[in-house]
């Protein structure tokens, strides 16, 4: 029977060091041998996913937490943030000290001239790869998510009816539409792959990855993710940095 194995990117396909583990790779060559679809879901947006989805050459992908969803490279669902709820987030992050990363599918800006204390403690040795500050960019594209950077006790002063806050460190969180998800646009595709949602196989290690972990017909949390995360899942495998996706495709008999 086909399935549908999806993959997030950070922290379940590539490991601590970001590398793509070649246990990894050669698992998703076999499960295309063997005619199963496959994706990523992950919460980075098109252009910072795409060199994974070079990598394993992969047509069908989620980027932005599901804001967006592509079938043969074409894009088939986008879910766009309210340009007003936009505008009050920013005076929002303005009045506590937050910082903002404003992303549309393919490119993002910083909002803020300087980053914010939480911002680095998530980037610490890569500020230098921060991406260009643009305060107008907000404006003239088409926002599809946004990064917040504050602290842990800030965050109810963000809460905002159009979206849900996802968090993916203890300083950092997505900022997604209220009625999106990864869960939603894999379910979504699955289904128009004709595929039924209990063949859906999903790998993941985030907060981000709750929902699709729950909803997935086999829930596969690895080593590495929270409690909360594993909570979640069917089963939980080993480490990224041990093979854990491997591992558990060899548990299950799917290679």
């Amino acid at each position: 029977m086909k399935k549908f194995f999806v993959f997030d990117i950070d922290g379940t396909l590539l490991d601590e060091n970001k590398h793509l583990p070649a246990s990894t790779k050669e698992s998703i060559r076999k499960l295309k041998e063997l005619g199963h679809e496959i994706a990523i879901a992950t919460g980075r947006n098109y252009t910072s996913a795409l060199p994974i989805i070079k990598e394993l050459e992969l047509d069908t992908y989620i980027v932005c937490n599901g804001g967006a969803g592509f079938i043969d490279h074409e894009k088939v669902y986008e879910t766009l943030l309210p340009k007003e709820a936009v505008g009050e987030l920013i005076q929002k992050a303005s009045e506590h000290g937050a910082s903002l990363v404003i992303n549309t599918i393919d490119d993002h800006r910083r909002q803020f001239k300087e980053f914010s204390g939480a911002a680095k403690k998530v980037f610490q040795g890569f500020l230098h790869l921060q991406p260009e500050w643009d305060e107008e960019f907000w404006k003239h594209n088409d926002v599809i998510q946004c990064n917040l950077f504050c602290d842990p006790q800030d965050i109810p002063k963000f809460e905002i009816d159009a979206f849900r806050l996802v968090s993916w460190h203890e300083y950092g969180m997505d900022v997604i539409h209220k009625d999106m998800s990864k869960a939603k646009t894999i379910l979504q595709i699955a289904k128009d792959k004709g595929i039924d949602q209990e063949h859906v196989v999903f790998f993941g290690d985030g907060h981000n990855d709750i929902e699709a972990l729950a909803l997935a017909g086999l829930g596969i949390a690895m080593g590495n993710a929270s409690q909360q995360v594993k909570e979640h899942a069917n089963y939980i495998t080993a480490h990224v940095n041990e093979d854990g996706i491997f591992k558990a495709l060899k548990h299950f008999n799917l290679i």
